[in-house]
């Protein structure tokens, strides 16, 4: 969405929308098609990354009332597009409807809501990991989001720390 501040729960809202697919003029549209240039795995990626709590964190350090496109131009994003499009796979159960299964390409969704939260966590601490963030730096873009559960960022600190130990 365009429309935000640093004092929403999230500021940088994003999704994949479907083709065919109306939106309104308070959201920033970026067109970029998979099954040409880009996979939907590599889409997905894109999206996950848009959505985490690493990068909304760099944009809420540089919005006031609004989330211009030139404002998420300039967020730094991971080089390594294999790194980028794992993600976008382990991603591909969140897209849910019909809508979404070409997109899913053949994997089954997942509609449990404690699952998506878990999934979302996992992801988001991924990101982290791609931005090299620390865990104490982590903890500090986390601790920025006071109005997002606790439960929430505690689990995405565990997925961080679940990481860490595995490589």
């Amino acid at each position: 969405r365009s429309i935000a501040q640093p004092t929403d729960t999230r500021s940088l809202l994003t999704t994949v929308i479907p083709k065919g697919v109306f939106v309104g003029n308070s959201i920033n549209l970026f067109s970029i098609y998979a099954g040409t240039l880009y996979s939907y795995k590599l889409l997905s990626g894109i999206n996950v990354v848009l959505s985490s709590m690493t990068a909304d964190f760099y944009i809420r350090q540089r919005i006031a009332k609004n989330v211009n496109a030139f404002i998420v131009k300039d967020l730094p994003f991971p080089r390594e597009l294999s790194e980028v499009e794992c993600l976008g796979t382990l991603a591909l159960p969140l897209y849910s409807g019909h809508e979404f299964e070409k997109f899913r390409d053949g994997v089954n969704e997942i509609t449990d809501a404690i699952e998506r939260k878990n999934l979302t966590a996992k992801l988001d601490a991924m990101v982290a990991h791609l931005y090299l963030l620390t865990y104490e730096q982590y903890q500090t873009v986390l601790s920025s989001f006071p109005l997002v559960e606790e439960s929430y960022r505690n689990r995405c600190l565990f997925e961080f720390k679940e990481i860490q130990l595995a490589r």
